[in-house]
């Protein structure tokens, strides 16, 4: 698998694409789909957006429920064994998100399949959601990924976790500078609910912090993704490549989501 290298640098702006995972046996959703048969249309869909130009893949447990703070043993597993399936199909940067707040497994993942970054979802600070109170965890990250030998291995924060409620009302500033101050995170990921309070978000980190590169984590579309990437370095897509959410990724969306941000990445 290809080094990250500049995937996160500023003004590189870059385009990564979601692996959504459907829900994995040993998960209460779990429709009896055998895991051959995900890993399949997993490995198609990344073969997909490598070839539509994406620059990079995320590979994430989304499927899985009902939501809890981190993955068991079987879900580390098998995402390991998709991980390095796409691994060995497609040589583009991959990167891993356990849901809700996985670190170690994040990096245990990482560390065998030779993935290049990680997202945190709530890297600083503490949120309250369906799974309950999620702290910060941005030391045990750190501690991990020296632990495994992982410091080629980059560290995207989330700011907000746009599924959860910030504990306390820590300016947004305030919570980018501890991510990367404190947390020496490579990049920051800014995800409002809507397009308009990502557009603010995005305005007011950024005019505190000039050199730390931001993804938008969600919500782009072929409408609004040249703007985005105006304001940011790089757009995580997930929904907008699908005809429905539960559905596998289109090439054709694929295809035209990157047709659409081309000419402003030649131009910007």
């Amino acid at each position: 698998m290809a080094e990250a290298g500049q995937l996160f640098a500023t003004g590189r702006r870059t385009l990564i694409g979601m692996l959504h995972l459907p829900p994995l046996p040993g998960s209460a959703l779990h429709d009896g789909t055998p895991l051959s048969a995900i890993e399949r249309r997993t490995v198609d869909e990344a073969t997909e957006l490598a070839a539509s130009g994406f620059d990079g893949l995320m590979i994430q447990n989304t499927g899985h429920g009902p939501p809890g703070k981190d993955a068991d043993m079987a879900t580390v597993a098998q995402m390991a064994s998709i991980a390095r399936a796409i691994c060995q199909e497609v040589q583009i940067p991959l990167g891993v998100n356990v849901l809700k707040n996985g670190v170690e497994t994040a990096f245990a993942i990482a560390s065998a399949v030779g993935a290049s970054f990680v997202r945190i979802k709530v890297y600083v600070g503490a949120v309250v959601g369906s799974e309950g109170i999620v702290e910060g965890r941005a030391q045990a990250a750190l501690a991990e990924r020296r632990r495994l030998g992982l410091d080629h291995v980059a560290i995207l924060a989330d700011i907000l976790d746009r599924t959860s409620q910030p504990l306390a009302n820590v300016p947004l500033t305030e919570l980018a500078d501890w991510a990367v101050r404190h947390g020496h995170a490579e990049a920051l990921v800014i995800t409002g609910r809507d397009e308009a309070e990502t557009r603010a978000m995005l305005a007011e980190v950024r005019s505190a912090d000039a050199s730390t590169p931001l993804v938008v984590g969600g919500g782009a579309t072929p409408q609004n993704a040249a703007e985005l990437l105006q304001r940011s370095d790089a757009l995580i897509v997930g929904s907008a490549l699908k005809d429905a959410y539960a559905e596998p990724i289109s090439g054709d969306r694929a295809r035209a989501f990157v047709a659409a941000v081309r000419a402003d990445r030649h131009h910007g």
